[in-house]
């Protein structure tokens, strides 16, 4: 019947809020300006940051595809996931969240998708999804990045020091002198 005021005593996200999208749930997904991404539901707040897996703090837009996924445009380009994915992780006890991310290898024509004014993202009839791209459109088939886009762990084969090659020791622990 009334409006409920969230201040910044409920939420570390309010002032910095760049986008808005409702799942079927019933939840509010908040993509944010420096403090990641939020889930509202049932008057309680869950937080997402760069610790749990998000490729960038600094986001501008979410939107869903077809298939529900979650998307996020921000200063480093565009990346999405699975909301089961974020709902599920647990902080501290999963390994963090693995997103689907588009770079130039996929045609973007640069990192940058910010946009400015609201909203930043849409998604078409045929199911593609459209983000401003510093001075361009990038539109693209999200079932088709899913196929392809996939975010693997790195493989390390070789750690260099000042030019020279380093080795852990027997424990698997790496030290080097500061300044190295």
């Amino acid at each position: 019947e009334r409006f409920e005021k969230f201040t910044a005593e409920r939420w570390p996200g309010l002032e910095r809020i760049h986008g808005l999208h409702p799942d079927p749930a019933g939840g509010l997904w908040i993509a944010t300006e420096g403090a990641g991404v939020f889930y509202f539901k049932d008057g309680r707040f869950r937080q997402w940051t760069a610790a749990d897996g998000l490729p960038d703090m600094l986001l501008r837009a979410v939107v869903a595809d077809e298939a529900g996924n979650l998307w996020f445009s921000s200063n480093k380009g565009i990346f999405g996931c699975a909301p089961e994915a974020l709902h599920q992780y647990q902080r501290g006890k999963s390994p963090p969240v693995l997103f689907w991310r588009l770079s130039a290898r996929d045609g973007l024509p640069g990192k940058l998708a910010s946009g400015a004014g609201q909203p930043v993202a849409a998604r078409s009839d045929d199911g593609r999804l459209w983000f401003p791209n510093y001075r361009a459109l990038a539109g693209f088939d999200p079932a088709v990045v899913r196929q392809t886009g996939r975010s693997l762990p790195p493989i390390i084969e070789d750690l260099r020091a000042d030019g020279v090659s380093c080795l852990p020791d027997a424990e698997g622990n790496l030290r080097l002198r500061s300044g190295v």
